[in-house]
């Protein structure tokens, strides 16, 4: 290879996140009942591991731990789009974000501020172990 030459290795899409979780059964709950998510993998409770795929395939993993590491927290205060300083550990990109919000609103999910954010709207919502999550919708465009 020519020592001019430049590689690049860019990261082409993120097909799965990973988390952990202190009840198994109320996450798989969580998920597969607030966002339609379908087992990627056959259901075994016993292996305290679960995967779920959303609608393109994708992949969210749930690994039954002890203890959930305590929240990070951003130096910089509030996050844009958001009611504090918590980081996000997804931003999850739905087609109806007023919709979906009354929806988990109904069922009790511990929610943020519905807010105008960039092309759509979008609020914060958090899983039984606390992670939060950006969902928002809208159109999405590449700056150049």
């Amino acid at each position: 290879m020519d020592s001019q030459t430049t590689v690049k290795h860019q990261i082409e899409s993120i097909p799965c996140i990973h988390l952990p979780v202190t009840n198994l059964e109320r996450s798989v709950e969580f998920w597969t009942g607030n966002f339609d998510c379908t087992f990627g993998d056959e259901y075994q409770p016993e292996t305290k591991m679960a995967s779920v795929r959303i609608e393109n395939g994708d992949w969210i993993f749930l690994y039954e731990v002890e203890k959930v590491p305590t929240a990070p927290s951003f130096k910089g205060g509030t996050l844009n789009n958001s009611d504090n300083d918590q980081v996000f550990a997804a931003t999850l990109n739905v087609k109806n974000p007023q919709e979906l919000f009354e929806n988990l609103k109904e069922h009790g999910v511990r929610l943020g501020q519905l807010r105008e954010a960039w092309t759509g709207h979008a609020f914060d919502c958090y899983d039984p172990d606390g992670h939060k999550f950006n969902i928002w919708g809208g159109e999405w465009i590449e700056s150049e």
